[in-house]
């Protein structure tokens, strides 16, 4: 057989290796295969001719890149790309709502602050206790404030002359009645031992003689 004919017969070989390469799982060696008879196809080809050498070289060095090339396209959509490519997951950002979707409802809320904002502190929404920033300056306890934006995942929030939801002002009104301590019907409670110095007849008993 002409050299030449062969040259090319073994540079076919070589392309056909290359690419069953990718759809094989064989480690590698068809790919070192092909680039030994890739190899022997340019020294055949010198064999044939000075020019035919040169010109396989050429032909050979130009379906490297031709080849990396149809791997990246191809490769990742073979069965044993899609094994050995991990998709990655999905961003955590579009898939986990962020604080201010989840509460961007308390934007308009009116409550009374039950501790200050020197500018940070807690406020309470809901029945439930947040973080929270003043607008601007120093916000004093028992102030009535509206939430007006979120920042990060803190509450924004301003003095305001409106009248506090109904959820706020109970909420407020119940920490101040925990803060009393004792209400004014359990301070009217007279103790045990002043029920024993008052007459029977103050508290509705019979007379021990009758």
């Amino acid at each position: 057989m002409d050299p030449l004919y062969l040259a090319l017969l073994l540079y076919c070989v070589a392309a056909v290796l290359a690419m069953v390469d990718l759809f094989v799982p064989s480690g590698g060696m068809l790919l070192l295969i092909a680039a030994a008879t890739a190899l022997a196809a340019i020294l055949f080809a010198f064999r044939s001719s000075q020019t035919m050498g040169m010109a396989m070289i050429t032909l050979v060095a130009a379906s490297v890149p031709t080849f990396a090339f149809l791997a990246i396209k191809i490769w990742p959509h073979t069965p044993i790309g899609k094994r050995v490519i991990l998709n990655l997951p999905e961003s955590s950002e579009s898939s986990v709502p962020s604080f201010f979707e989840l509460h961007q409802e308390f934007i308009g809320s009116v409550v009374v602050c039950d501790s200050p904002l020197l500018p940070a502190g807690q406020i309470r929404v809901g029945g439930r206790a947040y973080n929270a920033v003043a607008e601007s300056g120093v916000i004093e306890t028992g102030q009535v404030v509206e939430v007006v934006d979120i920042k990060e995942r803190n509450l924004v929030v301003r003095v305001t002359d409106k009248e506090p939801d109904q959820q706020g002002a109970s909420s407020a009104s119940s920490s101040a009645t925990e803060a009393e301590g004792p209400t004014a019907d359990n301070a009217r409670t007279p103790a045990a031992g002043n029920l024993l110095d008052r007459p029977a007849n103050e508290l509705g008993l019979d007379s021990l003689d009758s």
